[in-house]
């Protein structure tokens, strides 16, 4: 039986930051990947709006 060997492979994730800085929304989210050893690239930003609860009202 052969070991086989992980190539390693690039993968996007999707994050939503709550409660950012608007002037600079990344900011936490970047230094805490340039400290670590992640290969990463931001490839946009995109504002999240979250969408309205709707209540169901019961007579």
């Amino acid at each position: 039986m052969q070991n086989k060997v992980n190539q390693p492979k690039s993968y996007k994730i999707i994050f939503i930051l709550k409660d950012v800085n608007p002037k600079d929304p990344t900011e936490d989210l970047r230094t805490i990947l340039r400290n670590s050893d992640v290969n990463f690239e931001i490839e946009k930003i995109e504002r999240y709006f979250e969408p309205k609860t709707k209540t169901i009202k019961s007579n």
